[in-house]
């Protein structure tokens, strides 16, 4: 009996292709890895630099209020047309939502109190009545 491999799958070509690109004992492995050592150095500074931390929040900053005002004028767009924002969808949406739970409560104790009524009656209709 001949014990014979499967032949290989393509996985199984890219898997090992991955691993000799990226060996430290291939030329391609040590260009890897020394590209990937001089790309953490820089990013180490990039995120220890305050001169970059101050610009890179700044831009956050400008995108966000950017973004801010561009929700405003929108939202005054919808208003100006007398149509519903998100945020009003989502202010309505709440009070539904508060209200259905006030029913819910409402529901409750009016089932309690039909309960509490059924046990009156009931104990109503167990005593006999005195007639005058």
């Amino acid at each position: 009996m001949i014990d014979e491999r499967p032949p290989k799958n393509l996985l199984t070509h890219l898997l090992l292709a991955i691993g000799w690109l990226t060996d430290a004992r291939s030329r391609p492995g040590r260009v890897f890895g020394r590209l990937e050592r001089a790309g953490t150095g820089l990013f180490d500074r990039l995120g220890t630099s305050p001169r970059f931390l101050k610009l890179a929040g700044g831009g956050l900053e400008l995108g966000f209020l950017l973004r801010r005002s561009m929700n405003q004028s929108a939202e005054a767009w919808l208003h100006l047309l007398r149509a519903p924002t998100v945020r009003d969808v989502q202010t309505m949406r709440t009070q539904l939502r508060r209200l259905g739970d006030r029913l819910e409560v409402t529901q409750t104790q009016l089932e309690l109190a039909l309960a509490a009524l059924a046990r009156v009656e009931a104990e109503l209709a167990r005593t006999p009545r005195e007639t005058p």
